[in-house]
């Protein structure tokens, strides 16, 4: 009868920080910008203009 939205991990003494789903959403969003931007061709309008 409850949604669990908050992740507490733990392992012996050591504790990760306490999270929840959209702060998964927004770092794998981040990480995502970040990826795609670095495979990106030297030339951003490349995909526009035809030319590589």
């Amino acid at each position: 009868g409850y949604v669990v939205d908050s992740f507490d991990f733990y392992w012996r003494d050591w504790h990760w920080p306490a999270f929840n789903l959209a702060d998964i959403a927004i770092v794998l969003g981040a990480l995502l910008l970040v990826f795609v931007g670095l495979l990106r061709k030297e030339n951003p309008n490349a995909e526009l203009d035809g030319s590589s």
